[in-house]
């Protein structure tokens, strides 16, 4: 069964083939929980519709390797844009029938990171929650994947403690400068 929640970016829209009802108009997965399609088995997901749409996963075929790669790219890249994701583990996390977010968990697996992404209120709102450690004290961040330079996201640290970050250029470098500029 494919996961809308752990596979696909909250921000974009797809068009998702159901049983019964067919083919949807391009949704985000928070417009699509929300549907007529929502309790409805999903046959494909496609990164649009017509003849310039493309096929990112099938229950017959799977995923599309370079719709896997670039899903788990981004998301690796949005949490710390010094990292290069190998061809080699994008095979093996399809091969080991790894969602796109826990493939990106694995990828920080035996670095300083631990990182944990879940879409917010399970994909009702369109952010992310994302679970964090190995920067200071953070604990958890909440905030869109179209955050843009100046942008303000909650950064909850501590035992019970919450911050407003102003985005910069990826995660790592955003929660660094918040605990550099705020927090002794």
């Amino acid at each position: 069964m494919f996961s809308l929640i752990k596979n696909l970016h909250p921000g974009k829209e797809y068009s998702f083939q159901t049983s019964p009802s067919g083919r949807s108009l391009p949704m985000k997965v928070k417009e699509f929980l929300a549907s007529k399609y929502a309790g409805e088995e999903i046959i494909t997901v496609d990164d649009g519709i017509g003849p310039e749409s493309k096929r990112i996963w099938s229950t017959y075929d799977g995923w599309d390797v370079q719709a896997f790669a670039q899903l788990v790219c981004m998301f690796v890249l949005f949490i710390d844009k010094q990292q290069k994701v190998n061809p080699e583990f994008i095979d093996c996390a399809i091969r080991d029938g790894l969602s796109v977010l826990d493939a990106v968990g694995t990828w920080f697996h035996g670095t300083a990171l631990s990182v944990e992404i879940m879409h917010h209120l399970e994909g009702s709102s369109g952010l992310l929650d994302i679970d964090i450690a190995g920067i200071d004290s953070v604990r958890r961040v909440v905030l869109s994947m179209d955050i843009t330079k100046g942008d303000m996201f909650n950064i909850y640290y501590g035992d019970s403690s919450k911050g407003g970050g102003t985005w910069n250029t990826d995660l790592v470098t955003t929660l660094r400068d918040y605990f550099q500029a705020h927090v002794a």
